[in-house]
Parts: C-alpha cells; structure tokens; sequence
C-alpha cells in the first residue's frame, strides 16, 4: 500500500472485525474495507449477487461482475504492527521526511 499507517490500520480492521474483505483496484491507490457481523459469504455467494446486479449497474459503467476477484481476505500486512487507539495513533508516520 501507499499509506505507511496500513499496517497498523490493517491491524485494527482486524482485530475490530476478524476476518474482512480488502477490495482493491490497482489503478487508484484506494481499498475498501468489506466486514459483517455474520461471517463474510463465499465467493460462489459474491459472484451469484454481481451477476444479479450486472445489468443495472453496467449503464453506469460500474465492472460489478469483476469486483468479486478483488476482494481478497488475505493478510497483506505486519501483523506486528501496533492497533491504532485513541492512545496510540503515529501521526509522525504522515509527516513528510
């Protein structure tokens, strides 16, 4: 990732929600952060829905039926990073070096 806070945000995302979808397009730099209280829905599940929402979605240009592949629960991320808290939140990592 771009951002040198993803680790310790990955790890908070974790250990607040378990086992979450990453959904990432290469071309933005950008990910969404996919969790549910239920745990997450297979893949089959993922593309049964986009397939249920392509034609409504293509007039907007929106790829829905590519979107499943990108989402990933892979751990991509030092899972020895610190969570963030309210006690604990590294804004030096954001400053320019």
């Amino acid at each position: 990732s771009t951002s040198r806070l993803y680790d310790h945000e990955s790890v908070t995302y974790q250990r607040a929600f378990g086992e979450f979808f990453n959904f990432k397009l290469p071309s933005t730099g950008n990910r969404i952060i996919v969790a549910q209280l239920e745990p997450l829905p297979p893949r089959a599940e993922l593309v049964n829905r986009a397939q249920q929402f392509s034609d409504s979605l293509s007039k907007y240009g929106i790829p829905i039926l590519e979107y499943p592949s990108r989402l990933s629960t892979r751990v991509d991320w030092d899972m020895s990073r610190r969570q963030l808290t309210d006690q604990y939140s590294p804004g030096n990592l954001l400053r320019e070096k």
